[in-house]
């Protein structure tokens, strides 16, 4: 299909058609296919905040711009910058042509000052009981008595929350799960990982599981088994998940519950929620974290921040994202 033919067909009824047309046309006129209709897509929901706000992107002010950023939900740096990257290059283009943009208050707006509360509130969890009882509601909401289905998704949500990040998670394997410690074997650290007693139980159970039971096509429970083989997170499908089916299945249990403002369950963020739950308990018993403590922020956070001003500026912006998170849950 010719890239003008796909813009005409799948960009909305959005404000000023004709320029934000051209200027996919020009831009991306030569990506493919799958890529330009991501750029359609994003300038779609843009141009449904510019319906609600009843202006265009050339009258935006200030307010408006941060009210486009909610709407986006960017909770992590690097999606806000994309989406002030892409409609700060929209503008440029648009002043080519002779077009008045706010450009210049485009600009002026950081990361720090956008507004996530309802964000946290949606997506992350400040301690595991209510992580926990989060998941249990949307267990209910399913009124289906036997839950194992949902076990596998349970273990990501778990080891999502005690920071087995990806693609760490999709290698553990069975064996090692510990029997004689409460605790798994992280391979790739070369670490153990200790796990409350009751957890530990659930994921011994886990590991140990033939399949599940759940109604089919007939209404009538059938036995789904699991495929052997000897990764932890499996399926019936699957001898080994990768995170793609992770990422996935967190989205599918996620809708579950039909409330647009309902909790959404999502790794990395459930990830951080455990990081950020940790790092404040760290500051109860030894204080603040200090910015320039490079050792410390790199234990604490788990991640490796490299010697000069990009490793700072790293552990700067981990920091800062912790500390709104602190500040909404906590204080």
């Amino acid at each position: 299909m010719q890239q003008k033919q796909i813009v005409e067909e799948k960009l909305g009824s959005v404000p000023d058609r004709k320029d934000k047309a051209a200027f996919l046309l020009t831009r991306y006129g030569g990506v493919s296919e799958k890529s330009l209709l991501i750029y359609i897509r994003r300038f779609n929901r843009i141009g449904s905040v510019e319906l609600e706000l009843k202006k265009s992107l050339y009258q935006f002010d200030r307010e408006d711009f941060l009210r486009l950023f909610l709407a986006f939900t960017n909770t992590v740096a690097n999606g806000f910058s994309v989406l002030k990257s892409f409609v700060s290059d929209f503008f440029q283009w648009a002043e080519e042509q002779g077009m008045q943009t706010p450009l210049t208050i485009l600009k002026d707006i950081s990361y720090g000052d956008t507004d996530l509360t309802g964000v946290y509130k949606q997506s992350y969890f400040p301690t595991f009981q209510n992580l926990k009882d989060e998941f249990q509601m949307m267990l209910d909401l399913t009124g289906i008595d036997d839950v194992s289905v949902y076990q596998s998704v349970k273990m990501m949500v778990y080891l999502s929350w005690f920071g087995v990040g990806n693609p760490e998670i999709c290698s553990i394997l069975k064996e090692d799960v510990m029997d004689q410690k409460d605790g798994i074997y992280l391979k790739r650290r070369d670490e153990m990982l200790s796990l409350p007693a009751q957890v530990m139980y659930e994921v011994r159970e886990y590991r140990d599981a033939q399949g599940y039971y759940r109604p089919f096509h007939s209404g009538n429970l059938t036995f789904f088994k699991y495929k052997d083989g000897p990764f932890l997170l499996r399926s019936y499908r699957k001898e080994q998940l990768f995170y793609i089916d992770v990422v996935n299945a967190l989205k599918n249990f996620s809708r579950l519950n039909d409330d647009p403002n309902g909790k959404k369950f999502q790794y990395h963020k459930i990830y951080w929620s455990g990081i950020f739950n940790r790092a404040y308990a760290y500051e109860l018993s030894s204080g603040e974290l200090d910015q320039k403590n490079m050792l410390l922020l790199q234990k604490i956070f788990g991640e490796e921040y490299s010697n000069g001003a990009a490793g700072a500026q790293k552990a700067a912006s981990r920091l800062k994202e912790y500390r709104r998170f602190r500040d909404y849950f906590y204080r």
